[in-house]
């Protein structure tokens, strides 16, 4: 089955930018509430080293992760381009684990429904984000009390 081509008209071309800039503003100062703000109800996620999000309970449980593992994240859009059935962002990340900075480079594609995130692959090579990882033991015991959930000491 072929795929099928949604036009570009002035109105997808402005729904694309505007999330963009939606996407920007959000990885500038994230939270769950923001999160939650720009994915549709049946969102469903795809990326690297994470099991797929399905719905938005199951999506904003996967930021909230991301966030308690890596809590300075901050996402820098690089490039973009597409219609809101097709919308690719070029980006980059950047972090600190085991009190070190760590960046990386990634691209979402993106699915929008009236504006909102039905779906989104991520790509990236994760494979020098688990050598980071590994060879930092000092965010180790961080990463194993946010994966089991356990109270944080002061």
């Amino acid at each position: 089955m072929a795929p099928i081509a949604m036009p570009v008209t002035h109105e997808t071309a402005d729904e694309a930018e505007a999330f963009v800039r939606a996407f920007g503003d959000f990885w500038s100062a994230p939270t769950p509430e923001r999160f939650r703000a720009l994915m549709h109800p049946e969102v469903h996620l795809v990326q690297p080293l994470a099991p797929d999000a399905h719905g938005i309970d199951e999506a904003v449980a996967w930021f909230t992760a991301t966030q308690a593992l890596l809590p300075d994240i901050r996402i820098t859009v690089q490039r973009w381009g597409g219609t809101p059935e097709a919308l690719f962002i070029e980006w980059t990340a950047h972090a600190t684990f085991g009190g070190k900075p760590v960046s990386w480079d990634a691209v979402d594609r993106f699915r929008l429904e009236r504006g909102l995130v039905r779906e989104r692959v991520a790509r990236f090579d994760a494979l020098p984000l688990v050598v980071t990882i590994l060879t930092r033991p000092a965010g180790w015991l961080h990463a194993l009390r946010t994966r089991l959930g356990a109270p944080r000491r002061a």
